[in-house]
């Protein structure tokens, strides 16, 4: 069966310990997941970046690993998250911003629909990103983690801008 009813009261069971559902590692392993879900949405739904999304969605899994392995009683070793995975989202961004015009303010998210998948992708990436600098306080996961997952809201934000195809709406602040 998929329902145990043993998490109606608000915890988890892992590896036999209780863990509340709200707990810095429960959350930062959820905030994962709906990232990793919703690569897969624009992934499917954004032809041109599909080998990219894929990739980044094979990350997240290892930083989800990472995070359990040094939560729980796994008896696993955490797995190593590699400086090759940031320096790969570095390149990429680079290679991305080099076909964009410099911008010196906020843009209004979604000009189409391809950018707005990129947009809301980045807002819970940012989100996600939050989730885990506070499990990383109680845990440390690495600075390889923690400097990724700030890199992939930026390949995120110059994806979106690459497909707003310069026709970025800017805020008006009057």
């Amino acid at each position: 069966m998929i329902y145990t009813k043993k998490g109606d009261s608000g915890k988890s069971l892992i590896s036999g310990k209780s863990y509340e559902k709200c707990c810095v590692e429960i959350d930062a392993l959820g905030e994962l997941d709906e990232l990793n879900s919703l690569l897969g949405l624009v992934k499917n739904n954004v032809k041109p970046h599909k080998q990219i999304l894929s990739n980044i969605q094979n990350d997240l899994f290892i930083i989800q690993a990472v995070i359990a392995s040094k939560s729980f009683n796994l008896r696993l070793p955490a797995p190593n998250f590699k400086k090759e995975k940031i320096w790969y989202l570095e390149k990429e961004i680079k290679k991305v911003e080099k076909n964009l015009r410099p911008i010196t303010t906020f843009i209004i998210p979604g000009s189409n629909y391809t950018s707005a998948f990129f947009d809301y992708a980045r807002a819970v990436a940012r989100r996600c990103e939050r989730s885990v600098i506070k499990f990383n306080k109680k845990r440390k996961v690495g600075g390889n983690v923690l400097a990724y997952i700030n890199r992939l809201s930026s390949l995120l934000y110059v994806l979106a801008r690459v497909e707003d195809k310069g026709k970025e709406t800017f805020p008006k602040y009057n």
